[in-house]
């Protein structure tokens, strides 16, 4: 992950983006979590996938363009959320424990769901 962060600077850098204005990329991360939402309303893996990914670079920009440093802020996040105890399951740990009335993960969202990311999530093409 660090040469991808590595990587996505050197990006940032070489289209001068780490010195730009933060509150006009501010405006390009909400773009892209709208576009985030977008896909989870829709069910569009495709669209989650490239959100995820445009949204990651988004903020990466941004803590350079504040003077941060990104895998520092997420290394301070975890460490606040490392030893939560979570009252939820995850989503996949929901799906993965439904076992009656049916075979699969997969059969149960074909039956009773219209949400394709969890298909393309599960069986990538």
């Amino acid at each position: 992950m660090n040469d991808l962060i590595s990587k996505i600077e050197r990006w940032c850098k070489e289209r001068d983006l780490h010195t730009a204005d933060p509150t006009k990329q501010m405006v390009k991360l909400t773009e892209e979590v709208g576009e985030l939402a977008q896909g989870i309303f829709e069910g569009d893996g495709l669209q989650l996938i490239d959100s995820i990914g445009n949204t990651t670079v988004a903020l990466i920009a941004l803590s350079m363009q504040i003077g941060f440093d990104y895998e520092q802020c997420v290394e301070i996040a975890y460490d606040k959320i490392k030893d939560r105890k979570s009252k939820k399951e995850l989503p996949m740990e929901i799906l993965n424990n439904i076992k009656l009335n049916y075979l699969s993960v997969e059969e149960f969202i074909k039956n009773h769901t219209n949400i394709n990311y969890c298909e393309a999530l599960i069986r990538p093409e």
